[in-house]
């Protein structure tokens, strides 16, 4: 539970070890928050991205067209998201081990 700064960004990371060969990262955006700073409101749909897990699958143009499979532990992942002063959102997806990133900037 993090709020943003008029003067910082802020920053959120996590890792883990995937066990899909494809992450599918869906980002919405909601019009309002309840009374606990929970999201609550209209969703509005902002952004998705696709992480190829399985380094095989890295030049692989379109991943929409391979199939989401359950494989063995995969590579650590890290998941990087800066919201900027103005509520922008960027959102940083590394494969750590072989310093493959992809990143998209949401909404704004």
């Amino acid at each position: 539970d993090q709020r943003t700064s008029p003067d910082t960004d802020v920053v959120m990371t996590r890792r883990y070890r995937p066990v899909h060969n494809i992450g599918v990262f869906r980002f919405v955006e909601y019009s309002a928050l309840g009374p606990t700073g929970q999201p609550t409101g209209d969703v509005l749909p902002l952004a998705e991205v696709v992480f190829p897990f399985d380094r095989a699958l890295r030049g692989v143009e379109d991943l929409s067209t391979v199939p989401v499979e359950r494989t063995g532990e995969g590579p650590e992942i890290e998941e990087t998201y800066v919201i900027d002063r103005h509520g922008i959102v960027t959102a940083a997806i590394t494969d750590v081990e072989a310093g493959f990133t992809l990143t998209s900037r949401l909404g704004g």
